[in-house]
């Protein structure tokens, strides 16, 4: 088996977990609040996976970006 099937092999439970996380998240494109919240799940999860932080761009009228 190769290394990254075995990686996938071993991690789906949580990859599956972190996929149902983002689409249970409510982000239609003009609910600023929402689309923010979403972000803060993405953040989240950047957090635990990656031990990183995305930068927040703040945006008035629609949702922050993340870069």
């Amino acid at each position: 088996m190769s290394r990254l099937l075995e990686f996938l092999c071993d991690h789906q439970t949580a990859m599956l977990c972190d996929l149902e996380q983002l689409v249970k998240s409510e982000s239609p494109s003009h609910d600023k609040y929402l689309v923010d919240q979403c972000g803060e799940v993405l953040q989240q999860l950047f957090m635990q996976r990656v031990n990183s932080q995305a930068q927040v761009i703040h945006q008035e009228t629609c949702g922050d970006h993340l870069r």
